[in-house]
């Protein structure tokens, strides 16, 4: 096998508490190729902001170019929230549109893109102002294809559309990104990239599946339920120009190589992350991951730097 199943333990595939984030010891499984560290330590976020009821069912996540702050769109209605990264508040709100189902944001250059479940783009100008422009782009996906995931390719200059669900009439065990130009505001129909159950069966070892497979597979392939593995969140990392996608479902982390081939995956510790739905880099790789909050919970925003710059 060309992949191997790599634990920290304390004691035995055990990790030791983070007494900082009040977590009791949690099983760690990460899968990850022959030669491949993540370079984050999903269980240490650097930094945990808690924050206001108005974000609870905080989604999409996103950073301003060259400022202090990150943006963020939550479920029910058209409103961004920006939030200084320095000490977690929210410093202004504005409002875009009516209620929906906000899922993602993306800024880009000095435009902020958001995306509702049913595909729909909104285009959003001058959002620092008192005069904010948004304008909405209908796609051809729809609530089937439940977009939850909104990023950006540095590479093709173009958005990336994660779909939750299924496209209709297309295959219940593969969920497709699409890319949409943000000069031509077209989507393009066929899927630039995508993961399938026979992707994961191959990348975790089809001829022999370990009991710490298993705990994976019945995230991603339980007996009911299909191909769940259901992406809520996709970015792009600025250095390596892999693909981070979260799974809220299962609480997984997925990274894709450039080429779109699975070099990682870990179950998440749902203490830390319990609905993660957002995720952003800033230039120098720090990465941020928003979560909703749970019951009486708060959303949280997390804040991870790279290993080496911890």
């Amino acid at each position: 096998m060309t992949l191997w199943i790599y634990f920290l333990i304390a004691p035995l595939f055990q990790f030791a508490s983070l007494t900082s984030c009040g977590l009791e010891e949690e099983n760690r499984i990460v899968f990850q190729k022959e030669g491949y560290e993540l370079p984050y330590e999903m269980f240490e976020p650097e930094v945990v902001f808690e924050l206001p009821e108005s974000l609870k069912e905080i989604s999409g996540l996103t950073i301003l170019p060259d400022s202090n702050l990150l943006a963020a769109v939550q479920d029910e209605v058209g409103v961004v929230y920006f939030i200084n990264k320095i000490d977690g508040k929210v410093v202004k709100e504005v409002a875009f549109w009516g209620d929906g189902d906000f899922e993602g944001i993306e800024a880009v250059g000095e435009k902020i893109y958001t995306v509702k479940s049913n595909g729909d783009v909104f285009v959003i100008e001058d959002y620092l102002s008192d005069s904010v422009k948004s304008d909405r782009i209908k796609t051809f996906l729809n609530k089937d294809a439940n977009v939850e995931g909104l990023g950006y390719n540095e590479t093709t200059k173009k958005l990336l559309m994660a779909c939750k669900g299924i496209p209709d009439g297309l295959d219940d065990d593969q969920k497709n990104i699409y890319s949409f130009d943000i000069e031509t505001l077209e989507i393009d129909t066929t899927p630039s990239s995508y993961v399938n159950l026979q992707m994961v069966r191959n990348y975790l070892g089809s001829e022999e599946i370990t009991p710490y497979a298993e705990k994976i597979m019945d995230k991603i392939n339980p007996d009911e339920g299909g191909f769940t593995f259901a992406p809520s969140a996709i970015a792009q990392h600025p250095i390596t120009e892999e693909f981070y996608i979260l799974s809220s479902v299962g609480k997984l982390l997925m990274v894709l190589s450039a080429e779109g081939e699975i070099n990682y995956i870990e179950k998440l510790d749902k203490k830390i992350l319990p609905q993660p739905e957002g995720i952003c880099f800033e230039k120098n790789g720090t990465m941020w991951i928003s979560s909703e909050g749970k019951k009486s919970g708060n959303g949280t925003v997390l804040k991870y730097n790279l290993k080496n710059a911890r």
